[in-house]
């Protein structure tokens, strides 16, 4: 399974989730339960929303924060997101700010 997230400018810290596979009906996966967040090491944040269409193979939607301040998301220098038990036990994708 390939999974892109793309960063977004949104007030709520967001998220553009595009997931791909050829073995997987993706349509039973909900990343509002099964995504969280994290800034810089700190506390485990659910997501508030995952807006996608069901599209079997192929995913495409927003996944939202609303509980983190847009400033404190945009000042954080790692973020980290937890996907659980979507094709796999655990999925952490992470990123380094460095300026």
């Amino acid at each position: 399974m390939t999974i892109v997230v793309s960063w977004l400018t949104d007030a709520i810290p967001s998220a553009r989730v595009v997931m791909d596979t050829h073995s997987v009906d993706l349509d039973g996966f909900d990343l509002a339960r099964a995504g969280r967040l994290r800034l810089d090491g700190g506390a485990w944040v659910a997501p508030s929303a995952w807006d996608a269409p069901a599209g079997g193979h192929h995913r495409d939607g927003t996944l939202a924060f609303a509980a983190l301040d847009r400033k404190v998301f945009d000042a954080a220098r790692t973020i980290e997101l937890e996907l659980v038990d979507v094709a796999a036990p655990s999925r952490i994708l992470r990123w380094e700010r460095t300026s």
